[in-house]
């Protein structure tokens, strides 16, 4: 038995990178064997804080390997420049007519994206395997899919399973949802049972593709369905969800690679990209929380409306660039994989 020679990055970043939240589970499980809940004292500035530190700041990391890298800006041009300018003009739109309407819009984009990145991350661990066959592929494809679709279909059945505000999420028949939720296991049956042939087989093992499979499984079925607490769970979003996607940003170095005045800061780059995108993040926001798409107080006036759907246009451009990113065309997919 060997490891694939390709990874993410190497076996050590890869597995730090898609093992950040161990901790907070571990932590939550000891905790509550001894039926002490620490959450209820949590006050709600950790919560933003984790949104801001690693969320948010991915989403802004989007913009080093899109907008701020030239071949890529031009190579994607229209669809860069039309996306925020697009959806700000839909966010005022439908925050002037109902703000729910603007909420249940980000609420369902920010779900897509969820499931896209996923949908990106087991494609790129696939490839990096050259005795894949095709059709196992399309397998690791389409279980990624109904891993990250069947949980979504059992919370949009009820909405109190999760940290998602009434009318946030489109509802559908409990029988829909339950039967979509089904497909589940059948799935990760058929993806660990045709991977463990292709290993016996070829007698290698994608350790990348491993950790995505694992990183799937616990921020969509662990934190959404099984019941830890919301904010338990939403720290273990934050962790799967976007520290994987701040390797991916920050070590392709497609822009530091070219801008003058990053390569000369050498690895303190890292620090100040990140730095960067927190920054950027925390203008936006305000220090006020509700709910985990509603950060901010409902205004009563056009210019309130606007001014909320300009700090989220950013995020919903991230969620919508994130669909085309992880093509193969894309240089930054090559790189990695």
């Amino acid at each position: 038995m060997k490891t694939i020679d390709k990874h993410f990055f190497s076996p050590k970043l890869d597995f730090i990178a898609f093992s950040t939240y161990i901790p907070i589970v571990l932590i939550y499980l000891v905790l509550s064997t001894f039926n002490l809940d620490f959450t209820q004292s949590l006050p709600i500035s950790m919560m933003f804080l984790g949104w801001l530190l690693v969320d948010g700041s991915h989403v802004y990391s989007t913009l080093f390997i899109t907008y701020f890298d030239k071949e890529a800006f031009q190579e994607s041009k229209t669809k860069l420049i039309l996306t925020p300018v697009l959806l700000l003009a839909i966010n005022c739109l439908l925050f002037y007519i109902k703000p729910l309407y603007f909420y249940r819009f980000l609420a369902n984009l920010a779900m897509f994206h969820f499931i896209r990145q996923e949908f990106g991350w087991m494609k790129i661990a696939s490839r990096l395997d050259d005795q894949l066959p095709d059709w196992i592929a399309r397998v690791d494809r389409y279980c990624s899919y109904v891993m990250t679709v069947a949980p979504m279909a059992l919370i949009m059945t009820r909405i109190d399973r999760t940290w998602y505000a009434k009318g946030d999420l489109f509802m559908i028949p409990e029988w829909l949802g339950n039967g979509i939720f089904m497909l589940l296991l059948p799935a990760v049956t058929i993806f660990l049972g045709v991977n463990i042939y292709h290993t016996y087989k070829t007698k290698t093992f994608n350790t990348a593709k491993l950790l995505v499979f694992i990183n799937t499984m616990v921020s969509w079925y662990i934190a959404k369905i099984a019941g830890i607490h919301p904010t338990v769970a939403m720290f273990i979003i934050f962790m799967a969800h976007g520290i994987p996607y701040l390797f991916i940003a920050f070590k392709a170095e497609r822009v530091s690679d070219k801008v003058p005045f990053l390569k000369k800061m050498g690895a303190w780059k890292y620090l100040a990209m990140y730095l960067f995108c927190v920054g950027i993040w925390l203008v936006a926001a305000q220090l006020h929380h509700n709910k985990v798409f509603r950060p901010f107080k409902t205004p009563g006036n056009f210019t309130g409306y606007f001014i909320i759907a300009l700090a989220w246009t950013p995020a919903m451009s991230h969620f919508v660039i994130d669909g085309f990113i992880w093509k193969r065309k894309r240089k930054l997919v090559n790189k990695i994989g």
